[in-house]
């Protein structure tokens, strides 16, 4: 019922370093040391907000490729 942004995230585990290729620029990188960092962000969506979309990615319909 109201759109929703998304991030793309891929965590690397264990890693020492690593270097992010051009092509994942609307990919967001981080280590797994660096994971708490990602809730650092400002909030946009309100607690009933989430409540939905978490209704929604639960109802396996939705997932239904037709």
């Amino acid at each position: 019922g109201f759109p929703v942004t998304v991030q793309a995230v891929l965590v690397l585990v264990g890693t020492a370093g690593f270097a992010v290729a051009p092509e994942l620029a609307d990919v967001l990188v981080v280590s797994d040391r660096q994971i708490a960092t990602l809730g650092a962000g400002r909030a946009v969506l309100g607690p009933a907000e989430v409540a939905r979309v978490y209704a929604v990615a639960r109802d396996r319909r939705t997932w239904l490729v037709l």
